[in-house]
C-alpha cells in the first residue's frame, strides 16, 4: 500500500523496492489558508503537500498508483518511461496484426 490514512494524518510510502522513505502529512495543517477546504478530501490536500516536497506518482494501466520519494524519482521516471515505450510498442504490434 502506497499511502495510508488514519484519524490524524496521511502517510505516503515510497514504492521503490529497497526504499523505506515515508512522508507523514497532517491534513489540518496543510488546509490553512486554502479557499473552501471543505471541498477537498484529506488525501487531495496531503497529496498536494507531498508533491511540494518532491514526491511523484505514476499510474500504469490495470495497476494502482505508485508513489516515489525525491531520491527515487529519477529511477522511477526512467522505469515509467521504459514501461510506456514497451506498452506503446505492444499496442502498435496489436494494431498492425489486427489488419
Amino acid at each position: 500500500m502506497s499511502w495510508q490514512k488514519n484519524d490524524t494524518h496521511v502517510a505516503f510510502y515510497c514504492d521503490m523496492a529497497d526504499c523505506e522513505s515515508e512522508a507523514i502529512i497532517d491534513p489540518t495543517g496543510t488546509r490553512a489558508g486554502m479557499d473552501a477546504p471543505e471541498r477537498l478530501s484529506d488525501f487531495a490536500v496531503c497529496f498536494a503537500a507531498v508533491t511540494g516536497l518532491g514526491w511523484r506518482s505514476f499510474k500504469r494501466r490495470n495497476a494502482d498508483w505508485q508513489y516515489f520519494c525525491p531520491k527515487c524519482v529519477v529511477a522511477a521516471e526512467a522505469a515509467q518511461r521504459k514501461h510506456n515505450e514497451q506498452e506503446n510498442e505492444r499496442e502498435r504490434i496489436k494494431a498492425r496484426n489486427a489488419y
